[in-house]
């Protein structure tokens, strides 16, 4: 688990906080541009792990943060089949952050002082700078 310091945690007042990734995803174009609707499937292995995490069981809402902290909530949901995904909130996280196919989204559990944790979502873009977390066309 890597150390960070920097900003604040969004739920408590410590400044030193320790994270961990949870799974990254290559974006695919279904991921990006809502056919069939605006959903991210989340693989199955990594699926399991994030709920157990993020204690939801079957279907719930969670929020995560960028990493200038600002709040995403999100509605995650389990499909019959079994396949997870994020669906609500979803499709404002991937218009504000211009995220196209062949980005990478990675998905980080928080833990600051010694009960608090949240989630983290981070974006890698592929074939495009960027500066403070936004991208450069």
């Amino acid at each position: 688990m890597a150390a960070t310091a920097g900003h604040a945690c969004p739920n408590c007042m410590y400044r030193d906080y320790e994270r961990e990734v949870v799974f990254k995803k290559r974006l695919a174009p279904s991921d990006v541009q809502g056919r069939g609707g605006y959903k991210l499937y989340i693989p199955k292995p990594d699926a399991a792990r994030f709920c157990s995490l993020a204690n939801i069981n079957g279907s719930g809402g969670i929020t995560l943060y960028d990493v200038e902290m600002k709040p995403w909530p999100m509605g995650f949901r389990t499909s019959t089949d079994g396949r997870a995904y994020l669906g609500a909130g979803w499709i404002k996280f991937v218009r504000k952050k211009q995220l196209r196919a062949g980005d990478t989204v990675s998905f980080y559990e928080v833990r600051c002082g010694q009960r608090t944790r949240f989630f983290m979502i981070a974006v890698s873009y592929k074939d495009r700078l960027q500066i403070l977390g936004a991208p450069i066309n």
